[in-house]
């Protein structure tokens, strides 16, 4: 017969001497504050996520409510581009329609026979007509220079944003 084996014990742990209650014997890290980062959205700040039906979380109160939302936040200011005569004789050059883009950060919309095929001029930037009317023929002739020199690979592939940005606005 094979020879038995004695049941497994646990490990023993060497005894504790007695000091009382048990302690963590955790590091005290810096100071540190232990909240929570709150998170924010474009309705509001909301510090936990609300889990919602299908699984997915959250993080803001009031986007069920958006109405309501929407009410109480003031629109904010819109400039618009108004579109010069030098750029709508470039237009018709090259046989295209001009119009005010429908994305707020572009200037231009490009159609050709009615059809869209081109949103150019970023809102934040000024173009040649724009300078000339602002700062004068000699400054515009000299951002126009820079322009084209920083944009010449883009500005030459017919039918691109960057050929009728360079086109049209300078």
């Amino acid at each position: 017969m094979p020879p038995r084996k004695s049941p497994r014990k646990s490990p023993r742990k060497s005894p504790r001497k007695s000091r009382g209650p048990k302690r963590s014997r955790r590091r005290k890290s810096p100071k540190k504050s232990r909240r929570r980062k709150s998170i924010k959205c474009k309705y509001g700040v909301l510090k936990n996520p609300v889990k919602l039906p299908s699984g997915r979380k959250r993080y803001c109160k009031l986007a069920k409510s958006r109405k309501r939302s929407r009410a109480r936040r003031k629109s904010p200011s819109k400039t618009y581009y108004t579109i010069t005569q030098y750029t709508k004789n470039k237009a018709k050059k090259l046989g295209v329609t001009v119009k005010r883009s429908t994305n707020n950060k572009k200037k231009l919309d490009v159609f050709k026979h009615g059809k869209k095929i081109a949103s150019v001029g970023a809102m934040g930037y000024k173009d040649y007509p724009t300078y000339w009317k602002t700062e004068g023929k000699d400054k515009a002739d000299k951002r126009r220079k820079a322009y084209k020199m920083r944009h010449e690979k883009d500005r030459h592939k017919k039918g691109s944003n960057g050929y009728y940005a360079d086109q049209l606005l300078w």
